[in-house]
């Protein structure tokens, strides 16, 4: 696992709970994973951050066109996911582009996400 950043705590979360809502609910995986050619995501590249897989409207200026790697969270303290779960921004960063949905999970799943995307 991807050590926090310096001066960051670590969150405790339910692994197990994690990776169902990463894989099932929240679907990050479908955006943070590189794709073959044939569309599939490659297992052993899943959340190491990809190109987004769905064009944005030609009116949309502000549609991403790269997901970040999420496994590990590179660069991110265990409580701007949080808040990015919860509020829809990471503290001072901006506020990710679309299609990334702004969340307002429960504090307990926003965690529980944490835990897992470190463990990976």
């Amino acid at each position: 696992a991807t050590p926090a950043p310096a001066g960051a705590t670590r969150i405790a979360g339910d692994v197990a709970r994690g990776d169902y809502l990463v894989y099932s609910v929240a679907l990050c995986v479908q955006c943070h994973s590189p794709r073959d050619q044939r569309g599939n995501l490659i297992p052993d590249k899943k959340l190491t951050g990809a190109s987004i897989p769905v064009r944005g409207p030609s009116w949309d200026s502000e549609w991403a066109y790269k997901a970040p790697a999420l496994a590990g969270l590179p660069g991110f303290t265990d409580e701007q996911i949080v808040m990015l779960l919860t509020e829809g921004h990471a503290g001072d960063r901006p506020a990710p582009q679309r299609p990334m949905p702004p969340f307002r999970m429960n504090k307990p799943d926003a965690e529980a996400i944490v835990a897992y995307l470190r463990s990976r």
